[in-house]
């Protein structure tokens, strides 16, 4: 049968141990204190990853559930009325279930800790479906902010906040590479509380409240796009770098040298690079045409590589300078921005977009679906149960 990872990689994941800082005030004094006691309610008969599996649930839902309603994204822009606007109720239903992802995100690690099953592959699941996450929750966000460039948001200010997510979730992986440790930002809990305060105020308000602007030609959406590239740049980047030049002093060298220790974040280079082509050289305008297909396409792709770094950095192996789904991306785009005009109709891109988004999908989920397995039958346990598996 086809594997992912040999025995000897994966017999990595035996000296691995997990160490995590978490210096957030938020986490420390309220959100880790509501999930120490949100915790007790589970019986111990439930597998932690069960829990991590049903906050991705939840987390997907909202993104099909704003698939259903706005495609488009065009739902909440005043400028295209003949649009049905989100039934309000649906944003309680944003709001609850966004509330019990980032609970049930929460507690699977301290729910591990009772039960005393805590194991890598628990690690890895919890994060390697938080990268897919990172696409689920901003896109579903978008909906309540609507597409034009009046009031809301166009694809240039999704694509931007999209990244500086990617961005984020990526430094924090990048550190653990290197540093053997992971730095929690102090923003992702601000941040998923405020994707909740949003669909709080757009159920209780309306939508018609994110429709005026900040400061005189400055939406809501802009000047949202601006905090958060101030942000990444400003506050989550010089952190990194701090932390990791910490790690190079002669007490605590690096594992890596530097090119190696630069390998997870190849990837996500060029895929904001093409990402970013595409967006602004397509012939057709891309993104205009398939904005929610066209952010979809960076997440699973993004997804795809942060779990291979996320696997090299506990089995202390070396990360994959280039992540395989990236080489026929690369042509595909290649193609579409430098064929010529007549040959590179709407509808080819749009069919070209339709398909990798297909194949990348599929493949994504195989990877997913057996690496976990690979991983359980190293370890020998369970992925959705407490006890172990027999081992006749």
């Amino acid at each position: 049968m086809f594997r992912y990872y040999s025995t000897k990689t994966l017999r990595g994941f035996d000296s691995y141990k997990y160490r995590a800082l978490d210096t957030s005030p938020l986490s420390i004094y309220v959100m880790h204190p509501f999930w120490d006691r949100t915790v007790t309610l589970a019986p111990l008969w439930l597998a932690p990853n069960m829990l991590t599996f049903l906050g991705f649930l939840l987390a997907a839902s909202n993104f099909l559930i704003t698939c259903y309603y706005d495609w488009y994204f065009y739902a909440s822009s005043p400028t295209h009325p003949e649009v049905n606007p989100i039934p309000r109720w649906v944003w309680f239903v944003l709001l609850v279930f966004h509330f019990g992802s980032h609970t049930l995100d929460g507690i699977d690690g301290k729910q591990a800790k009772r039960t005393k099953t805590s194991s890598p592959l628990g690690e890895l699941f919890d994060h390697g479906v938080d990268s897919l996450s990172t696409v689920f929750m901003p896109v579903a966000i978008f909906s309540a902010f609507g597409r034009d460039h009046v009031h809301g948001g166009g694809t240039v200010e999704m694509h931007v906040i999209t990244w500086c997510i990617f961005f984020t979730f990526a430094l924090s992986h990048w550190e653990k590479y290197n540093t053997q440790e992971l730095y929690l930002p102090w923003g992702y809990d601000l941040a998923l509380l405020g994707i909740a305060l949003v669909y709080l105020i757009s159920g209780v308000a309306g939508i018609g409240v994110w429709q005026y602007n900040v400061l005189p030609g400055c939406s809501v959406v802009s000047f949202l796009t601006i905090v958060v590239v101030i942000a990444n740049f400003v506050l989550s980047l010089p952190v990194s770098l701090n932390n990791i030049y910490y790690k190079y002093s002669p007490v605590n060298q690096l594992k890596y040298g530097f090119w190696d220790g630069m390998a997870p974040l190849m990837s996500v280079s060029l895929l904001a690079t093409f990402s970013t082509a595409w967006l602004f050289c397509s012939q057709n305008n891309i993104a205009e045409l398939e904005p929610r297909l066209f952010l979809w396409h960076q997440g699973v792709l993004f997804s795809s590589h942060l779990c291979r770094v996320i696997i090299a950095q506990m089995t202390s192996t070396k990360c994959q300078l280039i992540n395989w789904m990236m080489y026929p991306y690369i042509l595909l785009l290649l193609c579409l921005l430098l064929l010529p005009t007549h040959l590179v109709t709407a509808q080819v891109e749009l069919n070209a977009l339709y398909l990798f988004s297909t194949l990348a999908t599929i493949a994504h989920l195989h990877f997913g679906v057996r690496v976990v397995n690979e991983i359980a039958e190293s370890l020998n346990v369970s992925v959705f149960s407490i006890r172990k598996p027999s081992s006749s």
